[in-house]
C-alpha cells in the first residue's frame, strides 16, 4: 500500500480518518474546502478550519493542498465509488449538488463504498 503524503497512512487509512472528519454533519460543508466556525471558507490547514467538504477533508487528513488533490490515491478511490454510485461530475458537483442534509449523506455513502472497496 502506498503511504499518504505528509503522513504514515495507508490509502485505506486515509479514507477512514477523512470520514470521520466529517462524519458529524456540523464538521461537513458545502462550497468550500474547509469553513470556519462561522461557515466562511478558509484553508484546510489552518487550526482554526471547522468543517470540510469531501475533498477538503482528504487534504486536512493528509496535509495535501487541495491544488494537489490528485496526487492521492484516496482521492481517486473516492472518485470511483462516486462514479459506481451514479455521479458523473466528480467528487466536488457530488458534495455540493444537493439539498445540505442529502448530500452529506451522500458523501458519507461514497466514503463507505471506497472504504469498503479497499478493506
Amino acid at each position: 500500500t502506498c503511504t499518504t503524503r505528509g503522513t504514515d497512512m495507508n490509502t485505506l487509512e486515509t479514507l477512514k480518518a477523512a470520514r470521520k472528519l466529517i462524519s458529524d454533519i456540523e464538521h461537513w460543508t458545502q462550497d468550500e474546502y474547509a469553513a470556519d466556525n462561522t461557515g466562511c471558507g478558509c484553508p484546510t490547514h489552518e487550526h482554526f478550519a471547522h468543517s470540510f467538504c469531501a475533498i477538503g477533508a482528504l487534504c486536512r487528513t493528509t496535509e495535501t493542498d487541495p491544488a494537489n488533490i490528485d496526487d492521492l490515491d484516496a482521492y481517486h478511490e473516492l472518485c470511483v465509488a462516486v462514479g459506481l454510485l451514479g455521479g458523473k461530475c466528480g467528487v466536488a458537483d457530488w458534495n455540493d449538488g444537493e439539498e445540505y442534509e442529502a448530500a452529506h449523506a451522500r458523501v458519507l455513502k461514497a466514503y463507505d463504498l471506497a472504504i469498503e472497496h479497499l478493506s
